[in-house]
C-alpha cells in the first residue's frame, strides 16, 4: 500500500510539472517596453557663447559668490609659533603653560589672551576651553 501511495505522489508531481511546462510554453512572450529601434540622432556641441570675459568676471565678482575677503591689514601674515606645553595646578586654580618659538614656557590663566588672539575661558587637567572668533572650542591636552 505504501508503494502505491508513493508512486501516485510521484506521478502527480510529474503531471503537475509537465502541465506547468505546457502552460508556460503556451503563454505569449512579453513585449519589452521601449524596444523600438532608436533613431540615430544628429547632435552637435553648442556654439561658444559670445561675450566679454572681463564683463563676466566683473559680474561674478560683484555678486560675491564666495564671500568677502578680509582686508590684509586686519590679518597677521603668520600666526606666532606656539604650543601648549602642559597644565599646572596650584590649589584649586589651573594654569596652562605655553611655549613660543625658542623662548622659555609662559604661564597663562583663565581670562588671558593666547598669542593667536584667543581668550582662555576654562582650564582643567586634561582640556582647555578657549574663545576663537566668538565661538567656544575645547582642546584636549594629552599627557604622555
Amino acid at each position: 500500500m505504501n508503494l502505491i501511495s508513493n508512486n501516485i505522489v510521484i506521478a502527480l508531481l510529474l503531471a503537475l510539472g509537465v502541465s506547468a511546462g505546457w502552460i508556460w510554453k503556451a503563454l505569449p512572450e512579453p513585449k519589452v517596453p521601449g524596444s523600438a529601434a532608436v533613431a540615430a540622432e544628429q547632435w552637435e556641441l553648442p556654439a561658444e557663447a559670445e561675450g566679454d570675459l572681463k564683463q563676466s568676471a566683473t559680474v561674478i565678482t560683484e555678486r560675491n559668490l564666495w564671500g568677502t575677503v578680509a582686508a590684509a591689514k586686519d590679518m597677521p601674515l603668520n600666526d606666532p609659533e606656539w604650543r601648549f606645553a602642559g597644565v599646572v595646578r596650584n590649589g584649586e586654580e589651573y594654569y596652562v603653560l605655553i611655549s613660543m618659538d625658542s623662548q622659555p614656557a609662559e604661564i597663562r590663566k583663565i581670562g588671558d589672551i593666547l598669542p593667536g588672539g584667543s581668550k582662555i575661558l576654562k582650564i582643567s587637567e586634561d582640556r582647555i576651553c578657549i574663545l576663537i572668533e566668538g565661538k567656544q572650542r575645547a582642546l584636549g591636552i594629552y599627557r604622555r
